[in-house]
């Protein structure tokens, strides 16, 4: 894994000069599970891949804490939905359609398929990565890949790498400070497909005698693309080689171009066999890269008119990017291929062989699709562009009851979250179309979560865990992530039961509620609660939302965890009432909060809370008239609101 060694390498020397604050990734398509258990940790120096649930909040637990902003944009119809994904870090897909709107240039029918990685530090220091291997296993091991990595010295290379995510996400990776300190120069230039000239222009521009090219896919007249496109952009007599993928002894070109291959003059084949040793089995060649005796290009451009932007009348364009930069005769005579292909010992591909090759889409929505999940509101937001659907599409959303119909709206859809656990641990959500043909599989996508630190993710294992905890007023003091040993995961991931339970907290049994039955460390931690709500240091609807929903120990925990006690047998009738009542008595205390921050939508929320369990009756018929009295005496000492 070379690529991998050289991105740590680069990785621990930013980090080592100053903290890492940006790192975003493009990729056609993304393996969740390579990009959580190798880049993520990478990106903190943590040479360990997490396995549970605990271990992968804790991973961005720290990215959080370490304010470093990344993201991951991958194609919306490539990633590998058979992964699941346990990370709340952002993962944006990118619809061509929209960038063909967003800048007027045709990627309408084409795909998102550059590879770059952008990183940035606290001092300013800029490095850019630009190649063919994809965010996955394969990409980064498996395959044969071809990358360069640069420090981004001049604020031109700096301002078209800003132009390039500009265009993608809407969003700037470095602030105009970064552009303004950029005083260096590069002896490269970041080229992309989004702006500022053509690929193919800017490597030609001299008229080379000599091109070579590895490339895995092909264009589909091939013979046409180089001698009409290429090869007239380039000095009289000049040569091109091409170096073709051969994992199977099968190059990716049609059958019906064998012929007129073999009878350019000027075009050769050439052999970059992957196998380093008789024994060794072979990989594929992914590698995109272009060579002349002027220049070098490292990238994701493929030989296709799709790639190179010689197709726009079709709307086929693709988003591609990469490094150019200048070469010597030195580097450009240990750099080109020397093994000759006999095309005569190699096979071509059939038509259909190509089309199924090609077949790794899903199938695309008639419209552009984001989900976000707004965790300071605990709802979703649905936005759709682009055609009206109708209503024949519908939505599945995690910890929603029912599908819900899509529409576009100049405003987002709201849908409230019903089942908050689910929501945890749930990334995907799925577009059904009712007039689907058989076999058509339904469009899903990754949801995008927004203030994911207010995530309710850590909780305590017990109520007296809890209440013990408020009782010394040692509640949400410190970090779930740096204590572990403290609190449990709100939700469990399926994978995690493939591993011994101790750290996802999941014994596979019947809940225990571990209660003592005592009624000091109750009151205790009520009154400590309410002294919290009541205090100056919740001076906003965000401190009074870490109270009562976010935080291991909230009033929202307390409220669930309850619940488990009123099924309990072994608790006491009298406990639980006092359980109850006192929690809705802290219930009512948040909502005047609420209301005095104006903080409407977290009052609603905690309405909905009040519990109404355990009824006074059910204790007078089992203690008598004298006992009923006594909590009558106590819920008017006590302020407990009747029929609450």
């Amino acid at each position: 894994m070379k690529l991998y060694a050289r991105f740590r390498e680069v990785v621990d020397a930013l980090r080592r000069e100053s903290p890492l604050t940006t790192a975003w990734f493009t990729s056609f398509t993304l393996s969740p599970y390579f990009v959580e258990n190798y880049i993520l940790p990478a990106l903190l120096g943590d040479p360990h891949c997490p396995v549970r649930s605990i271990g992968f909040e804790a991973l961005f637990h720290k990215i959080l804490q370490n304010r470093i902003d990344v993201r991951f944009f991958y194609d919306h119809r490539a990633i590998d939905l058979s992964e699941s994904k346990r990370t709340v870090v952002r993962f944006a897909a990118v619809d061509p359609q929209a960038l063909q709107r967003k800048t007027g240039i045709p990627f309408g029918r084409g795909v998102f398929h550059p590879k770059i990685i952008f990183l940035q530090n606290e001092s300013g220091k800029s490095w850019l990565f630009a190649g063919s291997a994809n965010l996955t296993v394969a990409g980064w091991s498996r395959n044969r890949e071809a990358a360069l990595d640069r420090e981004v010295r001049s604020t031109r290379n700096l301002q078209r790498i800003v132009e390039f995510f500009d265009a993608v996400a809407g969003e700037r990776p470095a602030d105009e400070r970064a552009l303004a300190n950029k005083k260096g120069r590069d002896d490269w230039e970041f080229v992309h497909s989004t702006g500022g000239g053509s690929f193919l222009d800017r490597l030609l521009q001299d008229r080379p005698r000599s091109l070579y090219i590895w490339s895995p896919y092909f264009a589909d007249d091939l013979c046409g693309l180089l001698e009409q496109r290429i090869l007239p952009r380039m000095s009289a007599g000049a040569e091109i080689g091409l170096v073709p993928d051969i994992e199977n002894e099968k190059i990716r070109v049609n059958e019906s171009q064998r012929a007129f291959l073999k009878s350019l003059p000027s075009v050769r084949f050439f052999r970059d066999d992957p196998k380093s040793s008789k024994t060794d089995s072979p990989r594929m060649s992914h590698a995109k890269v272009w060579l002349s005796e002027s220049h070098l290009a490292v990238g994701s451009w493929n030989l296709t008119e799709s790639a190179l932007h010689l197709s726009p009348q079709d709307g086929g364009c693709n988003v591609e990017a990469g490094i150019v930069m200048p070469v010597d005769t030195r580097m450009y005579e240990a750099l080109r291929p020397k093994s000759r292909l006999d095309l005569g010992k190699v096979e071509f591909m059939t038509r259909d062989e190509l089309d199924r090759d090609r077949q790794f889409l899903m199938s695309s929505l008639p419209f552009e699709i984001q989900v976000y999940r707004d965790w300071r509101y605990d709802r979703y937001e649905i936005s759709v562009a682009g055609e009206e659907p109708t209503s024949l599409f519908r939505i599945r959303l995690p910890g929603v009851d029912g599908d819900r119909r899509l529409a576009v709206s100049e405003l987002s859809q709201c849908v409230p979250i019903s089942d908050i656990q689910r929501a945890l641990k749930e990334h995907i959500f799925t577009v059904y179309n009712r007039d689907a043909r058989p076999g058509d599989q339904p469009y899903r996508g990754m949801i995008i979560d927004l203030e994911a630190d207010k995530r309710p993710v850590w909780r305590y294992s017990s109520l007296n865990d809890l209440l013990q905890d408020w009782a010394q007023d040692q509640a949400g003091i410190g970090s779930a992530a740096e204590y572990p040993d403290s609190y449990e995961l709100a939700y469990v991931d399926a994978i995690d039961h493939q591993y011994n339970d101790e750290e996802t907290g999941d014994s596979g049994g019947a809940a225990r509620t571990d209660i003592t039955f005592s009624y000091y460390t109750m009151f205790s931690a009520f009154e400590n609660i309410r002294e919290r709500l009541q205090s100056k240091s919740v001076d906003s609807a965000e401190a009074l939302r870490i109270v009562v929903k976010t935080q291991p120990g909230s009033l929202f925990e307390l409220c669930d965890k309850a619940h488990r006690a009123f099924s309990d047998p072994e608790v006491s009738p009298v406990y639980k009432w006092f359980l109850q009542e006192e929690i809705n008595s802290l219930l009512k205390t948040a909502q005047a909060r609420s209301r005095q921050l104006g903080e409407q939508v977290l009052g609603q929320a905690i309405d909905g809370k009040m519990l109404r369990a355990v009824a006074d009756p059910s204790l007078f018929e089992r203690y008598g008239q004298c006992e009923s009295k006594w909590v009558a005496c106590v819920r008017k000492i006590a302020d407990y609101g009747k029929g609450k």
